[in-house]
């Protein structure tokens, strides 16, 4: 990332290493998988992380760093503030992960 060199306004997001934060990520969408179903039409992935609720932003489509193969971006992730994010968590069931993590499905 940034070498130490800097700053960020960004709070650190819990069970996500930005030192590897490709593999991180990945696993947290393994770990999502196993709990809940991820589809084509997939638009957003929710957690629970130590009380807090945070959304990943995903889309299915053509992947140009890769050869146009079809695969899932990550647009951002972050932890919910506005009501309209807090709103989808409704009806929902929270699914253990680990201690502190939860896929919410």
């Amino acid at each position: 990332m940034n070498k130490g060199i800097g700053g960020t306004l960004n709070e650190p997001i819990p069970y996500v290493d930005v030192f590897e934060l490709p593999k991180s990520l990945l696993e947290l969408i393994n770990d999502y998988a196993n709990h809940g179903i991820i589809t084509k039409s997939t638009e957003y992935l929710l957690f629970e992380m130590d009380g807090m609720k945070y959304i990943l932003w995903i889309k299915y489509g053509v992947i140009p760093n890769l050869k146009d193969k079809m695969g899932f971006e990550i647009r951002s992730f972050y932890r919910c503030s506005e009501q309209r994010d807090i709103n989808k968590y409704e009806g929902l069931a929270r699914r253990h992960i680990r201690e502190g993590l939860y896929a919410v499905v």
